[in-house]
């Protein structure tokens, strides 16, 4: 029997895992903006959790202007309740870089919306090189760009909006 006041998960829930540049943030922004899910990264829930200013927030931004890591723990806390709302719930997710240390991996069979896929992408170290070099951060903005954002000869059909992230979030 359902429970009138509980949120069904409709959308599919998707893990995305890789090394730094092998595209996790671009294909992972891209899917879940073709799936409807909700995209979710460590950065965008250490970013809310500052601008909301809570006291977990507080610790994120005491850390980072400190020069330090935040503590996988407190990332891990911010994630699984981000992972509560009803937005996730009914729309789904699309998780980018976490879990990144085996433990978070082997705490997903407790989540209550466990994934139902996990797509681990891979690259040759050649060219996660190649692709790591042509990366460009706006001075003004704080803006990452392809090199297919900012390159003349970009491939055929390639605009530079497909490939940047923010432009497909909501």
């Amino acid at each position: 029997e359902d429970d009138p006041g509980r949120v069904t998960v409709s959308g599919p829930r998707v893990v995305i895992m890789g090394k730094p540049g092998v595209g996790r943030t671009t294909i992972g922004s891209m899917l879940a903006h073709r799936l409807g899910n909700v995209f979710i990264s460590k950065i965008d829930i250490l970013r809310e959790a500052m601008e909301q200013g809570t006291g977990m927030g507080q610790d994120v931004e005491e850390c980072l202007r400190s020069g330090g890591v935040v503590p996988e723990n407190l990332i891990s806390h911010l994630m699984k309740t981000k992972l509560q709302g009803d937005k996730v719930a009914f729309h789904g997710y699309v998780l980018d870089d976490f879990p990144s240390f085996q433990r978070d991996m082997e705490s997903l069979v407790e989540w209550e919306r466990q994934p139902t896929y996990v797509v681990d992408l891979h690259l040759s170290d050649t060219e996660l090189g190649h692709r790591r070099s042509g990366i460009r951060l706006d001075p003004l903005t704080n803006a990452i760009h392809t090199r297919f954002a900012w390159l003349e000869d970009r491939p055929p059909g390639i605009q530079s909006a497909d490939l940047l992230p923010h432009d497909v979030r909501d």
